[in-house]
């Protein structure tokens, strides 16, 4: 007789350790099958370590990645690196409202019921008190509670937002003569 081995803890299954098989074919012991739990958005059997709330629901890695894309800057899109570049060089040069030579980092914030954006970018100053570079806009949200575990976690930052978002949070850092 052939032995089988769980397909998790990779343990020979016996007699006193009993099985299950999953839908897949896939066989697990019976203290493993215990650990798993049924996603509730797309119904796939996992390790119940892997699911996270969000509201009533618990959903596996790849349903949370539908729910909430994280920032992949790999991935990012021509547009959004058109976006930047031309963001970028309609801000070197400018006048800062006192920010001494060196690097900088500003964020801007908003909320919203259930969650709390911050926007962060680096600005590098130089002797003239002008901007000389400028970093890439990057976004972190929190979820509320009620939605999910309270962690920061990367966000997308969308083409149609970057100028506006940039410009919010350079607002109070540029000369108002200086303002476009």
């Amino acid at each position: 007789m052939e032995k089988l081995f769980c397909s998790m803890c990779e343990e020979e299954i016996t007699e006193d350790t009993g099985c299950n098989e999953l839908d897949d074919g896939t066989v697990v012991c019976d203290d493993c099958y215990d650990c798993l739990s049924t996603c509730d958005g797309c119904g796939a059997l996992v390790d119940q370590d892997d699911l996270t709330n969000w509201g009533d629901c618990r959903l596996c890695p790849d349903c949370m990645e539908d729910k909430y894309p994280h920032y992949d800057e790999e991935t990012e899109s021509q547009a959004l690196k058109e976006v930047y570049e031309q963001t970028r060089e309609c801000y070197i040069g400018r006048k800062t409202n006192g920010l001494k030579p060196g690097s900088h980092t500003l964020s801007y914030d908003v909320s919203t019921d259930e969650t709390d954006y911050t926007y962060s970018l680096t600005i590098a100053i130089d002797e003239n008190g002008t901007i000389a570079d400028i970093s890439r806009l990057t976004g972190s949200v929190l979820l509320s509670e009620s939605i999910t575990s309270s962690v920061w976690k990367q966000c997308s930052v969308y083409e149609d937002d970057y100028k506006d978002i940039v410009a919010s949070i350079l607002e109070d850092v540029l000369l108002l003569e200086d303002a476009e």
